[in-house]
C-alpha cells in the first residue's frame, strides 16, 4: 500500500499555512528554478518540513482511499510521475502542472476542510452533503496523472479551456473538471457511500473537519423531500469508524427518524454493530412505557436543553405529580421537624440561663 513515504522517492512532501507562503520560501531560499521550471527538492526538504499531523491524515487519506483498487492505481501512478504535495491549512486545493512534456506537479491539499456539495431537485437546490477531504485529495490526484495535462502548453491550454455553452458536458467547466469530478465519484463517492458530486463551480463552501475521511451524505426523494442521511466520523483514539444512518421515512415508537449505526476499522473491517436503536422523545416521552434502562440511556446521551425538557415533562406526568406531592409532604414534615428542633434548643438554652442566674 501507498503512502507518504512513496511520494518522497521522487518528489516531497512538505507543510505550509499557505500556497503563497509555501512559494515565498522555495523562491526566498532558491529552490524553485523559474527557467527549468523545476524544484530542487533537498533545498525544499532543508527549509520545509511536514508536520507529524499533517503527515498522519495524509497516510489515513491514502489507506481510505486505496480500499477500491481502482483509486490506488491512481495513487500509484502519482508517486511514479514524482508528484509533489503541499500540505496547507489555508482554504484552497488544486493541482498545477509544472513542466511542459512531463509528468511532474504538485498538489495543495487541506486535509481539514470538507467541501459542501448542492444539486438541483425538483427545481431547488439541496445539499446533497459533504465530501470527505480524502475525496478531494483524489480529485487532484487525478489531474495529476491524466496524460493530457503532461503536454505542451499550447495543448494543455486547449484541454482547460471552457466548454461551450452549448456542450452537454458544459456544467463541468472542462475537459479537464470533467475527468476529475467523474472519477473521483466513481473511486471515492460511489465506493464509500459519499455524496455525488453534480457539477462544478467555483465557490464552493467549505467546512472544517476533525479527519480526512469524515463525511455526510443527505438523500432525498424526488419532491426534494429529506429522507435519510449518512454520517461517517474517525475516532482517533479507538482509531475506528463509526457510520450512522439515520432513516426519516421509518419512524421509532417515539415518532422520531430510526437510527442504525456499524463500527469498523479503517478498511471497513467491523469491530461492533449496533443494532436499530430508538430515538427519545425529550419533549413527550411515555411515562407509562418508559423502562428504568431507556430513562437511564436518554439521560446520559441528553444535552442540557433536552434535560430541561425531561425535567418539565415529567414534572407534568401522572408520576411527576405524585413525586412532587410527596416532595411537598416531605418537605412540610421537615420544616416541621426544624421546627420542634430550635423549640427544643430554645428551650435547652432557657433553662441553661436560669440555672446560670
Amino acid at each position: 500500500m501507498v503512502t507518504s513515504k512513496d511520494f518522497l522517492k521522487k518528489g516531497f512532501v512538505v507543510s505550509a499555512n499557505s500556497k503563497n507562503d509555501f512559494s515565498t520560501e522555495v523562491m526566498r531560499n532558491h529552490a524553485y528554478n523559474n527557467q527549468t521550471r523545476e524544484f530542487n527538492i533537498s533545498k525544499v526538504h532543508s527549509v520545509l518540513s511536514a508536520k507529524s499531523e499533517d503527515i498522519r491524515q495524509l497516510d489515513q487519506a491514502l489507506q481510505y482511499l486505496q480500499q477500491n483498487p481502482e483509486a490506488a492505481s491512481v495513487v500509484k501512478e502519482a508517486t511514479v510521475k514524482g508528484v509533489h504535495i503541499v500540505l496547507i491549512k489555508s482554504n484552497e486545493g488544486e493541482y498545477g502542472p509544472l513542466r511542459s512534456n512531463n509528468p511532474d506537479g504538485i498538489i495543495f491539499w487541506n486535509p481539514n476542510i470538507s467541501p459542501e456539495i448542492y444539486a438541483p431537485v425538483n427545481g431547488k437546490d439541496v445539499l446533497l452533503g459533504r465530501q470527505s477531504a480524502a475525496n478531494v485529495l483524489l480529485h487532484e490526484l487525478i489531474h495529476a496523472t491524466d496524460s493530457n495535462l503532461a503536454k505542451s502548453d499550447i495543448e494543455i491550454n486547449a484541454y482547460t479551456q471552457k466548454y461551450r455553452i452549448d456542450d452537454p458536458n458544459v456544467k463541468y467547466l472542462n475537459p479537464s473538471e470533467y475527468k476529475a469530478i467523474t472519477q473521483a465519484n466513481k473511486l471515492v463517492s460511489n465506493f464509500h457511500g459519499e455524496p455525488v458530486r453534480p457539477d462544478y463551480r467555483p465557490n464552493i463552501n467549505l467546512l472544517p473537519t476533525a479527519s480526512a475521511i469524515d463525511f455526510q451524505t443527505n438523500q432525498y426523494d424526488k419532491q426534494g423531500n429529506l429522507i435519510g442521511k449518512l454520517v461517517q466520523q474517525y475516532d482517533s483514539f479507538a482509531q475506528t469508524i463509526t457510520r450512522t444512518h439515520t432513516d426519516y421515512e421509518h419512524l421509532d415508537r417515539y415518532g422520531n427518524p430510526t437510527v442504525k449505526q456499524t463500527v469498523t476499522d479503517i478498511n471497513g473491517k467491523p469491530v461492533k454493530a449496533v443494532p436499530e436503536k430508538h430515538s427519545f422523545n425529550y419533549e413527550n416521552p411515555d411515562w407509562n412505557s418508559l423502562t428504568g434502562s431507556d430513562l437511564y440511556k436518554a439521560v446520559l446521551s441528553a444535552e442540557g436543553n433536552q434535560l430541561d425538557m425531561l425535567g418539565k415533562s415529567f414534572a407534568q406526568s401522572e408520576e411527576g405529580q405524585k413525586m412532587t406531592q410527596l416532595g411537598d409532604r416531605l418537605w412540610e414534615d421537615f420544616k416541621e421537624q426544624q421546627e420542634l428542633e430550635r423549640q427544643q434548643e430554645l428551650a435547652r438554652s432557657s433553662r441553661a440561663m436560669v440555672r446560670t442566674l
